[in-house]
C-alpha cells in the first residue's frame, strides 16, 4: 500500500468520523439538551458564520499583502 493511499484512506476515515460525530451531536444531543429557542439560535449562528467566513477570509489576504511589506524589521513582521 502506497504512502499516498494510506494517507488518503486515513483522511477519509477521519472525515467520516467527523460527520458521524457532528450528525449525532445535531440530531441527538442538541435536541436533548437545548430548548427550542436555543436550538434555533445555535443553528442561526452556525449558518451565519458559514456565510460570513468566506467574505472575511477573502479580505484578509489583501490586508496581509498590503501591510506586510510596510514592516522593515523582522520583529515587526513577526508581531504582525
Amino acid at each position: 500500500m502506497g504512502i499516498i493511499f494510506k494517507q488518503s484512506f486515513k483522511n477519509t476515515l477521519v472525515i467520516y468520523l467527523g460527520f458521524l460525530i457532528g450528525g449525532i451531536n445535531t440530531v441527538v444531543l442538541y435536541t436533548r439538551f437545548l430548548e427550542e429557542d436555543d436550538y434555533g439560535l445555535v443553528t442561526f449562528v452556525l449558518a451565519a458564520s458559514n456565510l460570513i467566513m468566506p467574505l472575511t477570509a477573502f479580505g484578509i489576504h489583501y490586508t496581509i499583502v498590503k501591510f506586510f511589506s510596510s514592516y522593515t524589521s523582522k520583529k515587526e513582521r513577526d508581531s504582525f
